[in-house]
C-alpha cells in the first residue's frame, strides 16, 4: 500500500508538473505572439517614418526648386524695372529735345513772320 500511495503521489506530482509545463507553454506561446506582433508594429512604424523622410526630402526639393524660380522671377523682374527705368528716361529725354525744338520752331516762325512783316512794311 504505500509504494501504492507513493505511486499515486508521484503520479499526481507529475499531472501537476505537466499541467504547470503546460500554462508555461501557453505564457511562452503568447508572450511569443505578442512579441511578433510588436515587431511587426514596429516594422509598420520604422517604414512609415521611412516614407515621411522621403517625402520631407520630396518637399524640401520642391523648395528649393520654388526658391530658385523666386530668385530668377526676381531677377527678371529687376531687370524689366532696370529696363523700363532706362526707356522712361529716354522717353523724358525725347520729349525734352521736343519741347526745345518746338521752341525753337516757334520763336523761328515769330522771327520769321517779324521779318515778314518787316519786309512788308519797307516795300
Amino acid at each position: 500500500e504505500t509504494l501504492s500511495a507513493e505511486l499515486k503521489a508521484a503520479e499526481a506530482g507529475g499531472a501537476q508538473l505537466e499541467a504547470a509545463l503546460a500554462a508555461q507553454t501557453r505564457n511562452i506561446e503568447e508572450t511569443d505572439r505578442e512579441l511578433r506582433a510588436e515587431t511587426a508594429e514596429g516594422q509598420a512604424l520604422a517604414s512609415e517614418a521611412a516614407a515621411g523622410e522621403r517625402r520631407e526630402e520630396a518637399l524640401r526639393a520642391e523648395l528649393a526648386q520654388e526658391r530658385r524660380r523666386a530668385q530668377e522671377a526676381s531677377s527678371v523682374t529687376s531687370e524689366l524695372l532696370e529696363k523700363k527705368r532706362r526707356v522712361s528716361a529716354e522717353a523724358e529725354e525725347a520729349l525734352r529735345r521736343c519741347e526745345d525744338a518746338l521752341g525753337e520752331s516757334e520763336a523761328t516762325s515769330k522771327a520769321v513772320m517779324l521779318r515778314d512783316t518787316q519786309l512788308a512794311r519797307s516795300e
